[in-house]
């Protein structure tokens, strides 16, 4: 008898067959979700139209800021998503709180091509789309991060997982996470206003600099990163 009601406790949830089943699929579902967030955006460019060069040059200038939206966006989820690939490749378990906040991961995915149209429709306050669209992207980076401390808190990962990998995931996010935050604040002072915007393009590559600098100094003083 005690050895029926053992062998009931033995959920099959608790198989690991199981539990890496449910992470992958978890992994092919926003994998699913990201492609086609990403394939929304491109389908609200406009195609520039004229006759000649110089009337489809002046089209491309009418609407550039509808396309660099649009390369800033792109290049966003596309880093996030990778590390979010990277990340899932050592995952072999999934929970509750993991699906959670990946679910809510995708929610900042799919609302991107929301605010990248409204970050370029001149009706809309300029404060008001330029937060929203900022605060997308630093929330899109700080679940990811949320994501991978608690993968490796819960040990949902491989053992082998090295920790140095596990750091790098964050350093990426936080390189443009920092900076789209900032620029959240900065838009708020008066004398800035839209100069904010300078944070989304020089902020990541500056953040970048710096994570290498700290990361080479600390490699020759010989501190474990």
């Amino acid at each position: 008898m005690s050895e029926a009601r053992t062998a009931g406790t033995n959920d099959a949830r608790d198989e690991p067959e199981v539990q890496l089943f449910a992470a992958e699929r978890l992994a092919f579902f926003t994998d699913a979700v990201v492609a086609i967030a990403i394939t929304l955006l491109a389908l609200d460019l406009k195609v520039p139209e004229g006759a000649s060069w110089s009337v489809i040059w002046s089209a491309i200038g009418a609407n550039a800021n509808g396309y660099v939206a649009f390369l800033i966006s792109f290049f966003i989820i596309a880093n996030a998503w990778t590390s979010h690939h990277a990340l899932f490749r050592y995952i072999t378990r999934s929970d509750a709180r993991l699906l959670w906040i990946n679910l809510l991961w995708l929610l900042m995915v799919v609302v991107a091509p929301f605010v990248t149209r409204m970050v370029v429709d001149d009706q809309v306050y300029y404060q008001f789309r330029f937060i929203c669209y900022a605060g997308v992207q630093s929330l899109l980076g700080v679940l990811l991060i949320r994501m991978v401390v608690h993968a490796q808190q819960a040990q949902l990962v491989m053992e082998s997982t090295p920790t140095r990998f596990l750091s790098r995931l964050k350093t990426r996010a936080l390189i443009v996470t920092v900076p789209f935050s900032l620029s959240i604040v900065a838009v708020l002072v008066p004398g800035i206003g839209e100069r904010a915007y300078y944070l989304w393009w020089f902020g990541p590559p500056v953040m970048a600099g710096l994570f290498t600098l700290r990361r080479k100094w600390r490699e020759r003083r010989g501190v474990q990163i």
